[in-house]
């Protein structure tokens, strides 16, 4: 065998084992990165804008009152907490008790959206846990909450008096959040 063949050879298998290293161990890993697993949600987290943006104007219905609709604009002149969530959603039922902290600790609205949920679903789970809400929308299609750059659930604004978002958070908020970003927020002048 001449020099020039055992080199060959020799890239030859590196190519083959390179191949299957790729194939077998990194394939794998990037779809396991692409798919979440059965039972688990994969979390996108939007960066919050740099600049204010107002509030999007969609309409939505009221869960006591499906004839009223409700939409950013009737929110002025106040600072607003709006939280989407679902009955479905476990992150969600895992935030509801800091949310029923927050109403506790200020007299700002809170308003709720129940994101892509069935109403009776909602009411139930409402009646079950308590509803710290000032006021319940419904996002049946999620059409409002695509307008409102959501890509799941839980997601959190905060609306100055003016209608802008000052403040959004994609994903559960927690106790420091609450104590240091959302609260200080809300009690601002």
């Amino acid at each position: 065998m001449t020099m020039k063949s055992i080199r060959s050879l020799a890239c030859a298998a590196l190519l083959l084992f390179g191949g299957f290293f790729g194939v077998t161990v990194m394939l794998p890993m990037a779809q396991a990165a692409q798919s979440p697993q059965f039972g688990q949600r994969l979390v996108l987290v939007a960066p919050p804008p740099t600049t204010l943006q107002p509030a999007p104007a969609y309409p939505f219905r009221r869960l006591t009152a499906a004839e009223q609709s409700v939409s950013p604009a009737d929110w002025r002149g106040q600072k607003v907490f709006v939280n989407f969530f679902a009955s479905w959603c476990v992150k969600c039922r895992a935030e509801h008790g800091l949310i029923t902290e927050l109403r506790a600790a200020t007299t700002a609205p809170i308003i709720g959206v129940s994101h892509l949920d069935r109403p009776d679903d909602t009411r139930k789970m409402l009646d079950k846990v308590g509803n710290p809400y000032s006021d319940v929308l419904e996002d049946k299609s999620g059409k409002g909450g695509r307008t409102w750059g959501l890509v799941g659930v839980p997601a959190s604004f905060i609306l100055d008096a003016q209608g802008q978002i000052i403040w959004q958070h994609h994903g559960p908020i927690d106790a420091a959040m609450l104590k240091d970003e959302i609260l200080p927020r809300l009690t601002a002048p």
